[in-house]
Order: C-alpha cells, then sequence, then structure tokens
C-alpha cells in the first residue's frame, strides 16, 4: 500500500514502481480516489498495469463494500503477481489494513509493506502535523519516504530524519526521494503488526453530516459538460468532465493552474498543443504530453467549496 496525504507524490511514485517492475511480472494498481471524477487511472493509463478505481470516498467508507469488490474483481480479471493499493490522501489506512488481512483474503493475498510518502515541509505545519490522516499515514507505514526533497532546506530534511527515526515501533526503512523515485525493493520490506493508529477514531466513523458522495452533482442543459463535488473531514472537492471534441487553450490552462489557489489539483485535458497532465499543489503546478483520454477531466480539493471562479477559468480556457 502506497500512503501519503496531498499532493505529495503517491502516483508518481506508482508510476516509477510500473516502470521499474520485473519484466515478468503482472502488476495492478486499485487507486481510492476522494473526489468523484476519478483522475489518477487515466494518469495511469499508458503505464502497462491493470488499473482499477474506486473514486468518491475516504479510506474509512471505501475499505468496506466498494473497495472489496473492486479488489476482488481486481485479483479475478487481472491475475496479478502484486497488487499496489493507493489510497486517497485524505484516507486513514487503518481500516485497509484490516480489511486486507481478514480470513478470506489470507490463502489470496500475502500482504507486503506499507510505504508512506511525505513532504518533509508539511511537518512543520500545525495543520498537517494536527490531522489525523496525516498522522496516522506516518505511524502505520513500514516504510517512511521523504519525497520532493528538492524542494526542501537541509534543516526541512534534518528535522524529518529526527521524526522519522523517532519513531516507535522503528521504521523498517527510512529514505529521502525525488520525484517520487521509490526503489521496488522496498515494497518488500519487514512489514509489523505492532503498528496502531494515533487517532483511531478517525478511522471508524460512519456517514454522516460531513462526509457525503455525490453531493452535488449539475448537469448543464444541452451543455457537453457537467461536475460534480464531494466532502468529507473538512475538505471539498469538485469535478469537471468535458467531451473528448472540446478542446482547452494551453497557455490560458497553464495561467489558470499558476493562480488557482486551490490545495490540489489534477487534470487532463485535450489542448490545443495534444493531450496534456496538469498536476498542482502547493502554489505551483507541472504539466507533460500524455496519452489521448476519453474525455478531459480535473479534480480540484480545497477547505472550502467556492468553485465558481475554477469554473470560469475552466470555461474561458475553452476553444471549441
Amino acid at each position: 500500500m502506497i500512503t501519503g496525504f496531498l499532493g505529495v507524490g503517491k502516483t508518481s511514485a506508482i508510476l516509477h514502481l510500473l516502470a521499474h517492475k520485473p519484466a515478468d511480472q503482472r502488476w495492478a494498481v486499485l487507486v481510492n480516489e476522494f473526489g468523484e471524477i476519478g483522475i489518477d487511472g487515466a494518469l495511469m493509463k499508458d503505464s502497462g498495469a491493470f488499473i482499477k478505481e474506486v473514486p468518491g470516498g475516504c479510506m474509512c467508507c471505501s475499505s468496506n463494500l466498494p473497495t472489496q469488490m473492486a479488489l476482488n474483481l481486481l485479483i479475478k480479471q487481472a491475475a496479478p503477481d502484486r497488487i499496489l493499493i493507493e489510497p486517497t490522501g485524505l484516507g486513514h489506512p487503518e481500516r485497509v489494513i484490516a480489511m486486507l488481512r481478514e480470513p478470506h483474503y489470507r490463502s489470496v493475498l500475502d500482504l507486503r509493506a506499507t510505504v508512506c510518502l511525505v513532504d518533509p515541509r508539511k511537518l512543520s505545519d500545525s495543520r498537517y502535523r494536527e490531522n489525523p490522516a496525516f498522522t496516522d499515514q506516518i505511524a502505520l507505514s513500514d516504510v517512511l519516504v521523504a519525497n520532493r526533497c528538492d524542494l526542501c532546506s537541509g534543516d526541512e530534511i534534518e528535522a524529518f530524519y529526527r521524526f522519522a527515526t523517532e519513531s516507535q515501533p522503528p521504521k523498517a526503512r527510512i529514505a529521502l526521494v525525488v520525484h517520487g523515485a521509490i526503489d521496488v525493493a522496498w515494497l518488500d520490506a519487514a512489514t509489523s503488526k505492532d503498528r496502531r493508529a494515533i487517532h483511531p477514531e478517525a478511522h471508524a466513523h460512519p456517514h454522516g453530516e460531513d462526509h457525503t458522495h455525490g453531493d452535488t452533482h449539475v448537469r448543464v442543459a444541452n451543455a457537453r459538460w457537467d461536475r460534480v463535488e464531494n466532502r468529507g473531514d473538512g475538505f471539498f472537492s469538485c469535478g469537471w468532465r468535458f467531451e473528448a471534441g472540446m478542446q482547452f487553450e494551453i497557455r490560458a490552462l497553464e495561467r489558470l493552474f499558476s493562480r488557482e489557489p486551490a490545495l490540489r489539483m489534477k487534470g487532463v485535458f485535450h489542448t490545443d498543443e495534444g493531450w496534456q497532465q496538469f498536476n498542482a499543489a502547493d502554489g505551483s503546478y507541472t504539466a507533460r504530453p500524455c496519452v489521448a483520454a476519453n474525455a478531459s477531466i480535473i479534480e480540484a480539493i480545497d477547505r472550502s467549496r467556492n468553485w465558481e471562479s475554477l469554473e470560469r477559468g475552466l470555461l474561458d480556457s475553452l476553444v471549441r
């Protein structure tokens, strides 16, 4: 299982692992996303792996029936040698680990290391250090990896090492990487059943007032795009899907992604320069060519739900 908070680079790490897997092995990926649109499957489309998505939920909900159904289908249809599981960045992993250790999976699955990616810069931010999902992703990991180290200062790296080496039980491996360059061998690092959640109550909450799926769905009459929202655990998501024939101006998208303040944004767009993947977090973004998709899609996550400005920017970026 590959865990880590929003924007830390889990998808990039999985793509790196898939690119470096043994050539004679069949790998699959189970992706759980907070948003309703489902972006990561599109980003991994040309990876050569079997991909199954469970969009629209935190792990406390999706580790039950939807995730089990998706996992069972993946096992049956792909017959993989290894399955990488990517929970949502807002997910609490304890119940997923418990699910994978249930009796009916023991003869089918051999649960290996839980790898958690951390941006060292976040360790000094109380909004993250006090977030139950952030702290428990770290607490339940066997391998703790500092990613995006090229953006960190020496003091931030040192603080990460100090924090990581003080973890109990000790981590099987502590590592520094850039661009999610995880070593495939780390997936088989020693595991420990002694790891415990710091906030176990956060892993067990039922659906309630602060957790809904498909909270708002807007379908514009005679339009070729739609929008769907979700919320939970103090965060909000909004996703847009545009028909593949609708084309965006890439420079307009670049301006939009450079100024939009949302906590996290991912998108795949049909642009006037071909299909492009956009990825934004922490006030910066990247864009690169990608394979064609069956629609242009974007998902944004933030602590507020004011999406009108982003929607106007998307519509203004259309060229046809």
